[in-house]
């Protein structure tokens, strides 16, 4: 029987972790796409993304050299 992995990211906004969830999985990034039922201002996106930046740095996403 398999046990469920449980991995914890602390200091994370869960909205920014679902963004470079996606991310990775499609190389696009969609702010006011997400799966919430309230509709983001501006200035939220700009911190989302900035959430979504500073996780991006601490998981070493996009950092690869060519």
């Amino acid at each position: 029987m398999s046990v469920p992995l449980r991995v914890e990211i602390e200091d994370t906004n869960p909205q920014a972790f679902q963004l470079v969830l996606a991310y990775i999985y499609t190389d696009r990034i969609h702010p006011c796409r997400l799966h919430t039922q309230q509709e983001l201002s501006c200035i939220e996106v700009t911190s989302l993304m900035m959430d979504v930046y500073r996780l991006a740095q601490k998981v070493e996403i996009g950092n690869q050299k060519l």
